[in-house]
């Protein structure tokens, strides 16, 4: 049959709660903050418990989301990343839900250079250079969504979530680096997410609003700043094809690529969206996006030299740094994303065999403009993106 993720054992006592063990999946609200879904290397690998009373829901999580027992060495062994959280469901009417979550992450990551360590381990990774020494970091997030039915034709979905905390980085003895002794950083982020649809028995039709946080502080040469992290968990959520596509993703700085993981950092979108069943298994989706940089992106980004960052200014480099040997952007950036159309198309062919089809154009905006080499404007172009599935399940 088809694989799965999860691995877990799941019981009841009565007027106690329902518990949980193993590898499990969990989201709260719509994942933007918090969310395993199992298809990335950092999972949730703990315990939860659960109960309800009347109206309200309650459960609490304790996940070891890194271990360094087996892959560590040294004087990193055992040092690792655990989660506590807690989620609270109020329903105060039917097919109306509130959502209050927080929780809290201890990582003690010292190998974040390796990009495979705790939860901040790519973005330490990145924000240090690649440079040895020991990491750690005390990250809290607390959030508030909502999900509702208004007649049985209009859904409703909010969230509202933040990541606060601070993280530091010891530098390791003998290493060339500059500040000798602990780097210190806080960590901020937050996201606002609302989707408002109408929908019957033949087609879908709806408007989203997206914001997730910039950066405004780059780390220099002594001491880190402020870096922004709006998602604790591996991030399932997806906005549309290309800009914030599951597994995809657009400039985030944790996977220092344009495609690199599902992020919506430093994004603020709007989309219309529209979903119809014409014929008894064949659905056909569109949706147009206009999105743009909620910070300004490559504004005097000089990169680093032999592991020090060289100037301030932007916390992210131009796109066109990621493909190409380009300067930073010397003019004011724009922050004009631009827009963004996708199509897809899935029939059931027959039983358990599925063909899907999904095609999106971006339309990229100035913000995308660079610099090239001779020191004229460049004009990026097209993004495309078209894939193809065919799906058995048995």
């Amino acid at each position: 049959g088809a694989y799965s993720p999860w691995a877990y054992l799941e019981f009841t006592l009565p007027k106690v709660g329902t518990f949980t063990v193993g590898k499990f999946p969990e989201t709260y609200g719509s994942g933007l903050v918090f969310s395993d879904g199992g298809t990335g290397t950092i999972g949730l690998t703990g315990a939860r418990w659960a109960n309800a009373w009347g109206p309200v829901a309650v459960s609490v999580l304790y996940a070891k989301v890194a271990d360094r027992v087996t892959t560590a060495v040294n004087s990193t062994y055992n040092w690792d990343a655990n989660l506590f959280a807690a989620n609270v469901k109020i329903t105060p009417a039917e097919n109306h839900v509130i959502e209050l979550f927080g929780g809290y992450i201890r990582d003690n990551d010292a190998s974040g250079a390796s990009g495979v360590g705790g939860v901040l381990g790519n973005s330490f990774a990145i924000n240090t250079n690649g440079l040895a020494g020991d990491y750690s970091a005390s990250v809290g997030f607390a959030g508030i969504a909502y999900s509702g039915t208004i007649a049985d034709m209009i859904n409703i979905v909010f969230e509202n979530s933040y990541v606060f905390g601070n993280g530091s980085r010891h530098y390791g003895v003998g290493l060339a680096a500059p500040g000798a002794g602990i780097n210190d950083m806080g960590i901020y982020g937050w996201n606002v997410y609302a989707d408002v649809s109408y929908y019957n028995d033949l087609l879908t039709v709806g408007v989203a609003f997206i914001m997730g946080s910039g950066q405004h502080h780059f780390w220099n040469a002594n001491s880190f700043d402020n870096t922004n992290m709006n998602y604790i968990s591996q991030d399932d959520f997806a906005f549309n094809k290309i800009l914030v596509a599951a597994g995809g993703g657009t400039n985030s700085i944790y996977g220092n690529s344009l495609f690199s993981q599902a992020s919506i950092e430093n994004l603020t979108a709007v989309k219309l969206y529209f979903e119809i069943c014409p014929v008894e298994k064949l659905t056909l989706t569109a949706s147009v996006t206009w999105a743009k940089w909620t910070e300004d992106v490559g504004q005097n980004w000089l990169g680093t030299r032999a592991g020090l960052v060289t100037a301030k200014g932007s916390a992210y480099r131009h796109p066109a740094a990621l493909y190409g040997n380009y300067g930073y952007q010397s003019w004011d950036a724009d922050d004009d994303l631009g827009w963004e159309i996708n199509f897809g198309a899935s029939y059931e062919i027959m039983e358990g065999l599925t063909y899907s089809f999904d095609a999106g154009v971006l339309f990229t905006g100035d913000s995308w403009d660079y610099e090239k080499a001779d020191g004229s404007r460049g004009d990026w172009g097209e993004i495309w993106s078209i894939t193809n599935t065919l799906t058995y399940t048995f």
